[in-house]
């Protein structure tokens, strides 16, 4: 009787202890159970649920004060497990906006540094660590607005993205320049760069820079600069972009007829005299012999890079001509078309002026307007000499212009109601 009792209480025990574990998870209710009771709340995705309280049956049981993200009453958000002892236990909603603080760093690093919800509520975006004290729930939450995402992703698409929550996607040829924004991507490995001070501390360990002591900032393609080699290790030299080694001295021995080789090697080798093909030399293969130099290096011409085994201008607008980069035909064509556009406009709209004003409806010089203007100060340059007066009303003398005279050369030829001829 006595085993039958402790068996009895062990297993008593052992129920308890299941019953009281709890993970606050969604699950699919079984068994028929009222889904409307407030202990249940639905997840967004439609049939799961989360229950608050202990959950007979099974663990599937949120504890109190457990935050959980589900579309309850009042909408897509947070809501809060209350457990209550006399078993009546609900969730509560609040509203995010007046309990979530904001986020203190930017999308990209709070997504690394959190779990961020898949969806938004349409006014923020939120992050969470996950409750390990409940086995379950969200602590941590913050908020970010879409207004601070989008002005991270302000050039993603002017840079060649797309914006995907708070993303940036780049797709070839583009790729990222940051979390953020895009840039066309450098082709076979090669760091893109603005400037030679982007060239530094470079692995010459890997490919494409192998071998390479000291780098420079240069034109891959339109768009598009890297980091290319510009100096290399000794017993290797620049070409097409990498270091290439140097290829081994030859030396041709001279074997005598009926002398076998194997006999021939034990001895000193016979030289002869030097010759072009006998002469001790590095062989080089320019793809580019009129303007590269023995090191294949675009050195010959100024302003040239090597672009695709050929030497090039650095400005795509100008190509090599006489012995230096000069600008091409089709781009001082687009400039001259451009200045007589510019000319054209401005003809049209002089044109356009009230030419009325100072002529007559003779056609002869408006001496109306040109007495008006000079009183106001205003001084008219004409050939032959400059006139700031003419015929002026005798009456006007006494309102005030007494003192206006007419100053040819800083010398004063007139005064105010005279009448004179400036000559040629």
């Amino acid at each position: 009787m006595k085993e039958f009792l402790c068996i009895l209480l062990f297993m008593c025990i052992m129920t308890t202890s299941a019953w009281g574990a709890t993970n606050c998870r969604h699950f699919v209710p079984t068994g028929g159970e009222d889904t409307s009771q407030r202990a249940y709340i639905e997840r967004k995705r439609s049939g799961e649920f989360f229950y608050c309280g202990e959950h007979s049956g099974d663990d599937n049981g949120c504890s109190n004060r457990v935050d959980v993200w589900a579309k309850g009453g009042s909408g897509l958000g947070f809501y809060t497990c209350y457990v209550s002892g006399s078993g009546s236990s609900s969730w509560a909603y609040t509203n995010p906006i007046s309990w979530i603080s904001d986020c203190t760093n930017d999308p990209e690093t709070e997504y690394y540094g959190h779990n961020m919800l898949p969806e938004t509520d349409g006014t923020y975006w939120f992050f969470y660590d996950w409750d390990s004290r409940s086995n379950g729930g969200a602590i941590h939450q913050c908020k970010i607005s879409p207004s601070t995402v989008d002005s991270y992703l302000s050039e993603c698409v002017s840079s060649g993205g797309s914006k995907h929550g708070i993303w940036c996607s780049c797709y070839s040829p583009y790729e990222d320049d940051g979390p953020y924004k895009c840039r066309l991507a450098a082709k076979y490995g090669y760091k893109p760069c603005n400037s030679d001070a982007d060239c530094v501390r470079i692995d010459n360990t890997k490919s494409p820079y192998r071998h390479s002591t000291a780098w420079r900032c240069w034109q891959q393609n339109p768009g598009v600069k890297v980091c290319t080699p510009k100096a290399c290790e000794n017993g290797w030299h620049v070409t097409n972009g990498i270091c290439k080694q140097d290829e081994q001295q030859q030396q041709v021995v001279y074997v005598e007829p009926g002398v076998q080789r194997q006999n021939h090697q034990q001895q000193n080798p016979v030289q002869p005299s030097p010759s072009p093909t006998t002469n001790t030399r590095r062989q080089q293969s320019c793809t580019d012999t009129v303007y590269m130099d023995e090191h294949c290096q675009c050195t010959r011409v100024a302003e040239t890079v090597n672009y695709g085994g050929k030497c090039k201008c650095v400005d795509l607008n100008k190509e090599i001509q006489n012995g230096k980069c000069e600008y091409t035909a089709a781009y001082r064509a687009r400039l001259s078309t451009d200045i007589d556009n510019i000319y054209n406009t401005l003809k049209s709209t002089a044109a356009g002026f009230k030419k009325s004003e100072w002529k007559d409806s003779l056609g002869n010089f408006n001496t109306a307007r040109l007495a008006s203007d000079s009183i106001a100060g205003v001084v008219l340059g004409t050939v032959g000499g400059i006139v700031t007066a003419n015929v002026i009303k005798k009456a006007q003398i006494k309102q005030g212009f007494e003192d206006i005279k007419c100053y040819i050369g800083g010398q004063s030829i007139a005064n105010f109601g005279d009448e004179f001829v400036v000559g040629h």
